[in-house]
């Protein structure tokens, strides 16, 4: 519910802000899309100033011993069992935020192509939010630096090539399902 409500303001926020789904701002040729030779960003539709406060919109990370962290050793237990299977292929294909693969997934829930040929802005949209959405998280990120359980428990990943930038990148909050459930709640119209 929390994370529905933080997509939904997420989400609502930079449609407000970023005018007209097709819309061209570039921020005075300033751009907030972090250098990461891990990811091909767009500038986002928000400056770094102008982003949601995660640290007020978020709730914190789960206490050791507590029942809400039992929840997540024992999901994460569990998506470990399910190694090799469709479900884990799925996961591989989820967690890959490079586009064009976020697009792709997305346009089988479309029942359209989601890409820069047929839907341009739409595609544009998706890479623009992923930048806003995934440099929101930064506040609570950096402040609680919580170890990904993959290192915790000195277990590998479905995404193994990843391993070594998400070893020093806090796990709470996940930048992925934040990313996803606002491409979820963007807006539909394919033009």
């Amino acid at each position: 519910m929390k994370q529905n409500l933080l997509s939904v303001i997420l989400t609502s926020l930079m449609i407000t802000l970023a005018g007209p789904v097709g819309a061209q701002t570039d921020h005075g040729g300033r751009s907030n899309a972090p250098a990461d030779p891990h990811f091909n960003l767009l500038p986002g539709y928000l400056q770094q100033a102008d982003l949601p406060d995660s640290l007020l919109l978020l709730p914190a990370s789960p206490a050791d011993g507590s029942a809400a962290l039992a929840r997540d050793e024992e999901a994460r237990t569990e998506a470990a069992r399910q190694g090799g299977s469709a479900r884990w292929q799925q996961a591989v294909r989820d967690a890959e935020l490079n586009f064009p693969q976020p697009a792709e997934n997305f346009s089988c829930a479309m029942g359209i192509a989601i890409d820069e040929k047929n839907t341009p802005r739409l595609y544009n949209l998706m890479r623009k939010m992923l930048t806003d959405v995934g440099l929101s998280t930064y506040g609570v990120k950096n402040k609680v630096q919580r170890t990904r359980p993959f290192v915790r428990h000195a277990e590998g990943t479905c995404t193994p090539g990843d391993e070594a930038i998400l070893r020093t990148d806090g796990s709470y909050p996940w930048s992925c399902p934040v990313a996803w459930c606002s491409w979820r709640k963007a807006p539909r119209s394919p033009a």
